[in-house]
């Protein structure tokens, strides 16, 4: 039994998925009673919660398509794309216990805290959201792209427009693979400039999906947006903590089964080639060995330079402590000088 091309297992699958997020949303909506809570958890997220909201912001959806898709093309040197801010890591480690104890909300008020500047803190938050709208954005796009072929009909049940589609596609990437060989001439090149045109405004599909953009993009992000609101910081917390979980485990299970459908360890460097196995080079335009690990750190070293107007603020910012419960802004402002020694080493 299928439910909109999918198997009424996974579809429960989902749908109790779903449930358990909004549930999540209304549960810890009893605990929000202020901006405080709504932002920052009521400061009590723990060790765990802390880690997996890390965790789930540095992950999206489509981090395991384009890191496949890097490590395809360049071997497994492409997984750099995916360990780029691997270097960035001992930065927050002093930071997220500093900032959390500089009794700010967000980093707008930081903005403005250290430099004086109003103006700097709206550039950042209006800046922030931008960036937000685009990552959700290109998460949302690559996740319609990998579930709209599982949810596929039947070709049984196609319509006549919808059949004269699919062979349309199968037609375009047959001329294709003719004009990789030898140049089209004649009428052939002009019905390939004109599936060309359709296959790139995405008309041309070598499926029918039932799942629709503008339905998936509308659902998604009202699910989102519910279970947000209602639960903050922390609704966001726990349910990254459930993604995490679920990420970790089925990213173990799915490589003894891939290792098992190419023949094994054996199979998998018979298949592949050996230069392939590079872990800091590649193949293809970016050939050099290292040259991937180099470009990558010193991305990463770069985005540490351009912080350091921001590590000076432990010295300025104007911090409530609790009295003997924390660490003093002499305390705060050593640890950060040594947080940039360790950086540079």
């Amino acid at each position: 039994m299928h439910i909109l091309g999918l198997h009424f297992i996974d579809a429960l699958i989902i749908f109790a998925y779903i449930v358990i997020v909004l549930a999540i949303g209304k549960i810890l909506s009893h605990g929000v009673k202020g901006e405080k809570d709504f932002f920052l958890g009521g400061r009590s997220l723990g060790k765990w919660f802390q880690f997996f909201l890390s965790f789930g912001t540095m992950t999206d959806p489509g981090q395991a398509t384009t890191t496949a898709s890097s490590v395809y093309r360049q071997g497994a040197g492409g997984a750099w794309l995916a360990l780029i801010t691997l270097f960035l890591t001992p930065y927050y480690w002093f930071t997220a216990v500093w900032f959390r104890r500089v009794r700010l909300t967000t980093m707008a008020d930081l903005f403005q805290d250290r430099f004086g500047r109003r103006f700097l803190a709206t550039l950042y938050a209006v800046t922030t959201i931008m960036m937000v709208i685009v990552s959700i954005a290109a998460g949302n796009v690559i996740a319609l792209k990998t579930l709209q072929p599982l949810m596929v009909k039947e070709p049984a049940i196609y319509s006549a427009a919808e059949k004269q589609m699919v062979s349309e596609f199968y037609e375009f990437t047959a001329l294709r693979k003719a004009r990789a060989t030898t140049p089209l001439a004649g009428p052939a090149a002009s019905r390939y400039e004109v599936l060309k045109d359709s296959y790139d405004r995405g008309a041309l599909q070598p499926h029918v999906t039932y799942l629709q953009p503008a339905t998936f993009y509308w659902v998604t992000s009202i699910l989102v947006a519910v279970f947000v609101m209602l639960g903050g910081l922390k609704a966001s917390a726990v349910v990254d903590g459930v993604q995490a979980v679920l990420v970790i485990i089925i990213s173990v299970i799915l490589i003894p089964f891939g290792l098992a459908k190419i023949g094994g360890v054996s199979g998998l460097h018979a298949k592949v080639p050996e230069v392939m196995f590079n872990l800091f080079g590649g193949v293809g335009r970016v050939n050099t060995p290292g040259i991937q690990f180099r470009h990558y750190c010193w991305c990463n070293f770069s985005a540490l330079w351009a912080r350091r107007p921001i590590w000076r603020s432990g010295v300025r910012l104007r911090v409530k402590w609790r009295g003997a419960s924390g660490p003093s802004p002499a305390d705060s402002a050593n640890a950060l000088s040594r947080s940039r020694g360790l950086l540079a080493v």
